[in-house]
């Protein structure tokens, strides 16, 4: 299943989490005596650091804001999520 969820265009990071959490399970089983070996041990995969989520540049910061400016009034979500995450350094799922 690794290696096809990586031909699919899967991340790295995305098909070591599901590898996790199918070893997670197989973990369970074993400590269960259900089965003798967790065929699951060592198929996790490590990210290549291009694929690491990367901070935006300070211009692509100031891009973003100036984008969202005219918002203020009509849509604030718009224009305050955007700054919060600016300031905060939360991620915009989490302010959301």
């Amino acid at each position: 299943m690794r290696d096809i969820w990586l031909e699919k265009g899967n991340s790295a990071a995305t098909v070591s989490k599901k590898v996790g959490f199918i070893r997670l399970l197989l973990t369970v089983a074993r400590n269960r005596g259900l089965i003798d070996t967790n065929p699951a041990e060592g198929m996790e995969l490590r990210p290549d650091p291009i694929e690491l989520r990367q901070p935006f540049s300070p211009e692509q910061t100031q891009s973003i804001l100036a984008a969202t400016a005219k918002y203020r009034d009509t849509e604030p979500v718009k224009y305050w999520v955007p700054r919060l995450g600016h300031l905060t350094g939360a991620r915009l799922n989490e302010l959301c």
